[in-house]
């Protein structure tokens, strides 16, 4: 995202969170974050897939030059380092009625970002990380069977 700007009240200096975290910008928002996804249609009715999910890095809004968000902070929590996740997957078709499927994300089991607790009053964490952006889980691994009546 190139911007995302935001104004208290009316009248207020106005503040940009794109690229940072924490304090008045709470969750994470990194300026870029993509998946892309490769598929290859195997012969025999499978299907084979790899995806790549990156989430780019982020700055403490603390760290900001802006005085609505510039505070003290923690150099520890200052910066969180980009991620990328890979995930793998395999849907195989049995028949007209059966459809298997499994696979596996976070293939390389990354660890997410860990910040302090300076770097999170008012926001929430999960084991000191932001589930809702990051694999807090680790690897993952899935299975399923469809059966169409």
């Amino acid at each position: 995202m190139a911007s995302l700007t935001t104004t208290a009240v009316p009248g207020a200096t106005a503040y940009d969170c794109a690229g940072y975290y924490g304090g008045a910008c709470e969750e994470p928002l990194p300026r870029w974050r993509h998946t892309l996804r490769l598929t290859w249609n195997a012969p025999g009715k499978v299907d084979v897939s790899l995806a790549w999910r990156y989430i780019a890095p982020v700055t403490v809004s603390a760290a900001s030059l802006n005085p609505v968000l510039s505070s003290p902070y923690d150099p520890a929590d200052a910066r969180l380092g980009a991620r990328s996740y890979f995930d793998i997957g395999v849907v195989w078709r049995l028949n007209r009625r059966l459809t298997l499927r499994g696979g596996v994300n976070n293939l390389f089991d990354t660890d997410p970002p860990v910040v302090g607790r300076d770097a999170t009053t008012g926001v929430t964490t999960n084991a000191n990380t932001y589930p809702g952006l990051y694999d807090s889980l680790g690897r993952f691994l899935f299975m399923g069977l469809t059966a169409a009546l």
